[in-house]
């Protein structure tokens, strides 16, 4: 397929890599000249576009849309302009119901699409080959979309080593403010109350705070455009994660032992339940 990327960053370097050693003609654009210079120098992408108006035509399959959160539906709006209705434009966003809603009324071509996979790092050098092998592909299609497109793109994340999951756009937030967003602002109110214990703590902090710590030191901009677009669902989990917090202070307060235990064989239970918890 002839694909183009659209935000040569973390996600979008290494959807690009991985397809350029499948076979595919990948090209890239970015704000950032020296992003397309090192890419192709680094064999992650074929060529590197300027701007949008080159996508003009009909010898594009996809348009992956791998920009921040907040530049998503304007670069969906700009592409809808310019690419061919043969063309499938699809997107990394972690939120989904209003964007892929809003999307497919800018491009009948739209897919929404995120995958399950990343790491605390930015930009184009932290683009890695195999990134998503094993991982899982969510795409939210909503019943207008195109079966080609779809096609396309289960395709695409077959080539990358991944699981193509098709889920409902609104219940993919819900799962992700619960499995994603809110893991986010829990490590981060961690990693602040660590701090206040002074030096000491980070030096014997180990491999159980660096797990657990890890996605609240990570970028900033992006941990906010989670909270901003999918904001009732995160408050909703928010909500639930204090009243479980609120039971485990009163059991500590009453020295319940007997429930803080059973509480913990059950969630040692439910952890073996999630895909990624599995073999650790």
């Amino acid at each position: 397929m002839r694909i183009a990327v659209i935000g040569l960053g973390l996600i979008g370097g290494s959807l690009a890599w991985d397809w350029t050693q499948a076979g595919h003609e990948v090209w890239g654009l970015s704000r950032n000249p020296e992003t397309t210079r090192y890419a192709q120098d680094q064999g992650i992408i074929s060529g590197s576009l300027k701007e949008l108006g080159e996508l003009a035509g009909e010898d594009w399959d996809v348009v992956a849309v791998c920009t921040p959160i907040g530049e998503v539906l304007p670069t969906i709006a700009a592409l809808a302009e310019v690419v061919a209705p043969t063309t499938t434009v699809t997107d990394v966003a972690s939120v989904k119901g209003s964007l892929v809603r809003s999307a497919t009324a800018l491009c009948a071509g739209f897919v929404g699409g995120h995958p399950m996979a990343g790491t605390a790092a930015q930009g184009i050098r932290a683009a890695q080959r195999g990134l998503f092998q094993g991982a899982v592909y969510a795409l939210t299609p909503l019943p207008q979309t195109q079966t080609l497109g779809l096609q396309r793109l289960e395709k695409l994340i077959r080539d990358l080593g991944a699981e193509a999951l098709i889920c409902d756009p609104d219940e993919h937030d819900q799962a992700v403010a619960a499995i994603s967003h809110l893991p986010v602002w829990v490590s981060a109110a961690l990693i602040a109350t660590a701090s206040q214990q002074g030096s000491l703590a980070w030096r014997l902090a180990s491999s159980g705070f660096r797990d657990t710590s890890r996605v609240g030191g990570g970028n900033p901009q992006l941990g906010v455009g989670m909270a901003q677009a999918n904001q009732q669902a995160l408050l909703g989990q928010l909500q639930r994660y204090q009243a479980h917090l609120a039971q485990i202070q009163t059991w500590i307060e009453q020295g319940n032992w007997d429930c803080l235990r059973a509480l913990l064989e059950q969630t040692q239970r439910q952890r073996q339940q999630f895909r990624g918890c599995r073999s650790s």
